[in-house]
């Protein structure tokens, strides 16, 4: 059964099982006490129209009302006609391959406002447009739990792709996906418009991902673009829709060879990409050994740099026939350095998902000769022709690393278990903010990393990992005691990332012995002063309060004077508001404490305007000014 809003559509493969599936089906509306609206119900049904699509049980097909109007079509003659027949195009485009490349003159046809032209190349992509239709194909539909491929297709105008099932060695096509490049997408590289055409069919068939195993049928290294954390930011933003057995690739070709003498000895390794790209590299032994010994050592260098690329195919090629036949068992490995050497070489080889190794003359062999003969030499140094990689010891002599096992859960713990495993915890609040922060972060080689914006990935640290990382940065080899801010900022640049970076940085540079001891202490004040002048003191307003409620003493009014720049007030309370007490208010808290003030503004009552007053402000050449009485 499946449900498209208000939409049901009950489907049996077998006509016997149909009314068990109905009944099924009643079940449910009875239990949630739905209804049908028996106008739209058809029942027994063997093809109908349901979402505007012909269902049967050959598959899916286009709808023949739009396949019709669009033959009785005539030929545009104006861009709205262009746009109607766009717009049937679009309709249609599950049904046609690569539908955006072959109908690239509609479109070019309405760019601009240069006047409407219908050229050839409009025509006869019509009429090709109108011979297809004449035989649209069937769309197949997908069984519960099929693997499905996925073909990509990218041109110069668009990118396409093409969802497909295969039954009896037959592909049938469910699904076509077309998108056309904007302007700075058709700047893309090659690789970059391939995860492009894998991005957009991984949204539009997103249902189809989220539901079956698809395979991404291709010769080119998509799966190690997507997932190598030293890959351009463009790719980092877009996730990757498949998991790593989701792509296919073909296999990588990887050549050896060993060169032992008596000036030195070394090994040479050439590694051929599906592309024809090549990758060099020659690695110096700074010990002795025999020349079955340099054939070991180049195997495994090789083998190192493939498993290191993530490559999973892999075809082996070597001159050498002892190492080549005791690798396939053809022949015994005497002795206890050789044992080791083919031990250490079968734990590197199954790190691969499909190997072959296979012997080939010296002659088909000559690149990676050359580098082994160059990395013996003494003077590979002078030359400086490639870089060489020196060997301390023999591979078969490396120490085993101990792993570091931490006990406890930290902030990463239900991130990594989320990307792993998809391990959510019970809570639903705190299971809905795990998947919206998971998707801001990556899991790569068993380590979690942050996505950045316009950053590389960020490796996540733990509370331990992240006070090394302080210390060798604040105070290492390279440390110069910098501040808190200063230190969260290298941090990031060195490419390490926690939630509490920011906050641990200013406490470690705070928490500092030496800098609390001989750092210089800023005395400036943290930010600029700002004077507050007055040209004259204490001007100018000056009122009365009052009366109010009789007070202890008798005071039952009060006089109150105000600055006109600094808003400082000078305020007291009075039994009788005298002419004298006013003055006497003027000079004990105006002119004694702050001086003569430039003028003076209050009403025209008596206790301000009269001959005693004019005399005291005439004789500190006060100016008077009167305010007009307002009464509410």
């Amino acid at each position: 059964m499946e449900v498209y809003v208000d939409d049901i559509l009950v489907k049996s493969a077998r006509a016997s099982q149909h009314i068990d599936h109905l009944g099924e089906m009643f079940g449910v509306l009875k239990k949630y006490h739905m209804k049908l609206n028996p106008q739209k119900c058809a029942f027994g049904v063997g093809s109908g129209k349901f979402l505007d699509f012909m269902v049967s049980n050959r598959g899916i097909e286009a709808n023949p009302e739009k396949i019709k109007a669009l033959q009785d079509m005539q030929s545009p003659t104006k861009p709205k006609e262009v746009q109607r027949l766009t717009g049937c195009v679009a309709a249609l485009n599950r049904f046609i391959s690569k539908v955006t490349d072959k109908y690239v003159p509609f479109f070019d046809a309405l760019k601009g406002s240069r006047h409407f032209e219908w050229t050839p190349q409009c025509e006869e992509a019509f009429q090709k447009l109108k011979e297809h239709l004449g035989k649209p194909p069937i769309l197949a539909k997908s069984n519960p739990d099929e693997e499905l491929s996925l073909y990509l297709f990218v041109s110069q105008h668009a990118v396409s792709s093409v969802l497909i099932r295969e039954e009896e060695r037959v592909q049938l096509p469910i699904y076509y996906v077309s998108k056309r490049l904007l302007d700075a997408e058709s700047r893309y590289s090659e690789m970059e418009r391939l995860a492009l055409t894998l991005m957009v069919a991984s949204r539009k068939l997103r249902h189809y991902f989220q539901s079956h195993t698809i395979r991404v049928l291709t010769n080119h290294p998509l799966r190690q673009a997507l997932q190598k954390p030293e890959t351009s930011g463009r790719l980092l933003k877009w996730p990757a829709p498949t998991t790593p057995e989701g792509v296919e690739t073909i296999e990588w070709k990887l050549y050896v060879d060993g060169a032992s003498s008596e000036s030195g000895s070394g090994a040479g390794v050439l590694l051929i990409s599906p592309e024809g790209h090549k990758i060099t590299s020659a690695v110096r032994f700074k010990f002795k050994t025999s020349n079955n010994e340099v054939e070991y050592e180049a195997l495994i260098a090789g083998l190192r740099l493939a498993s290191h690329l993530k490559i999973e195919k892999l075809s082996v090629f070597s001159d050498s026939q002892l190492v080549i036949g005791q690798v396939k068992e053809e022949y015994q490995a005497r002795g206890e350095k050789m044992g080791a050497y083919l031990r250490k070489v079968k734990e590197e080889l199954v790190k691969f998902k499909n190997y072959e190794i296979l012997q080939i003359p010296r002659t088909e062999n000559a690149n990676a000769d050359t580098l082994a003969k160059l990395a013996s030499s003494r003077e590979s140094d002078t030359l400086d022709v490639v870089p060489i990689e020196e060997l301390e010891r023999p591979t078969i002599e490396e120490k085993v690393k101990a792993l570091i096992v931490q006990a406890g859960e930290n902030w990463m713990t239900p991130l990594i278990q989320y990307l792993m495993d998809a391990q959510l915890p019970n809570d639903k609040d705190e299971a809905r903010r795990i998947r919206y922060r998971a998707a801001r972060y990556l899991l790569y080689d068993g380590l979690l990393y942050q996505r950045g914006y316009s950053t590389p990935l960020q490796q996540c640290l733990d509370n331990a990992e992240a006070q090394k990382v302080l210390h060798e940065i604040y105070e290492g080899v390279c440390g110069n005691h910098t501040g808190g801010q200063s230190l969260a900022l290298k941090v990031l640049r060195q490419g390490y990332y926690w939630p509490t970076l920011k906050k641990d940085a200013f406490q470690y540079a705070r928490c500092c012995d030496k800098c609390r001891r001989y750092a210089t202490i800023p005395r400036a004040p943290p930010k600029n002063l700002t004077s507050i002048l007055s040209p004259w003191p204490f001007a100018k307003w000056v009122d009365l309060i009052g009366p109010l409620h009789l007070a202890p003493g008798g005071f039952k009014f009060a006089i109150v004077a105000v600055d006109y720049y600094t808003k400082w007030a000078e305020a007291k309370v009075l039994t009788t508001t005298t002419e004298a007490a006013c003055t006497k208010f003027m000079w004990d808290n105006i002119v004694c404490r702050f001086g003569v003030p430039h003028s003076i503004v209050s009403d025209n009552g008596k206790q301000f305007d009269n001959a005693s007053t004019r005399r005291f402000y005439d004789n500190l050449g006060i100016q008077k000014d009167f305010s007009a009485p307002i009464h509410p």
